[in-house]
This record gives structure tokens, C-alpha cells and sequence, in this order.
């Protein structure tokens, strides 16, 4: 249970991190009419169930996000320069934007099973058996 935990922090700090990805894309694009709904997963509603093609969806898109939060971050711990620090960030955050929709979610959506797994236990086990 204290690896699954453990699991589910990392994915909080995934949401954060896509969000405040967004954040920057939707500063960046304003073409982009989602770019506002995407900025602020938080006050979207949060649906309590979700369907198990969506924790499948889910459970892809995070384990590439997990490999591309590891290569990065490695690359961080290398570098001095804090604009080429910025750089890797940005490279992740579309990278990991990225992965989320090739597995088929929103990036709401995503935030919102992340949001709701650290809110129900019941959930975070269903999604680990799905995996």
C-alpha cells in the first residue's frame, strides 16, 4: 500500500505539473479556445465515477509520463543554466501533454482521475487492478 501511495503522489505531482504546463501553453496560444478550460482543471467539476477504458486511457498515459518525468529529470540534475533548465521543463510538459492525449484522454479529464484517486481509495484500487 506505501508503494501505491507513494505511486499516487507521483501522479498528483504529474497533474500539477501538466497543469502548469497548460497554464503556459494557454498563455502562448490564444487560437486555442480549450486553453482556458485546460488552465484550470481544479474548478471543473470532478466526475465520481469513470469508466474502466478511461483508468485503462489513464494507466497507459501515465506510465509514459512516469518514463518522460524520470528522463528529465535527470537531464535537471545536470544542468546549470537556468535557461536551459527552462527548456527541459517546457520539452516535458509538451512531451508529457503529449502522452496523455495519444493514450486517448483530455488533459482535464486526466487531472480530474488524479484529483479523484486521491480523494477515493476504492478508486486507486480499481486503478491499480486495471493495470
Amino acid at each position: 500500500m506505501k508503494k501505491w501511495t507513494s505511486t499516487i503522489t507521483c501522479h498528483l505531482a504529474t497533474a500539477l505539473l501538466l497543469t502548469f504546463g497548460m497554464s503556459v501553453h494557454a498563455q502562448q496560444s490564444d487560437t486555442n479556445a480549450d486553453a482556458g478550460a485546460y488552465a484550470q482543471p481544479s474548478q471543473a467539476a470532478t466526475p465520481t465515477t469513470f469508466t474502466d477504458s478511461d483508468l485503462t486511457a489513464f494507466n497507459e498515459a501515465q506510465s509514459k509520463v512516469d518514463a518522460i518525468r524520470t528522463e528529465i529529470s535527470a537531464k535537471l540534475q545536470t544542468t546549470q543554466d537556468p535557461e536551459e533548465a527552462q527548456k527541459l521543463r517546457e520539452e516535458a510538459n509538451s512531451r508529457m501533454i503529449s502522452a496523455v492525449e495519444s493514450a486517448g484522454l483530455s488533459r482535464s479529464k486526466y487531472n480530474q482521475i488524479v484529483q479523484a484517486v486521491m480523494k477515493d481509495p476504492k478508486l486507486a484500487e480499481k486503478l491499480a487492478q486495471l493495470k
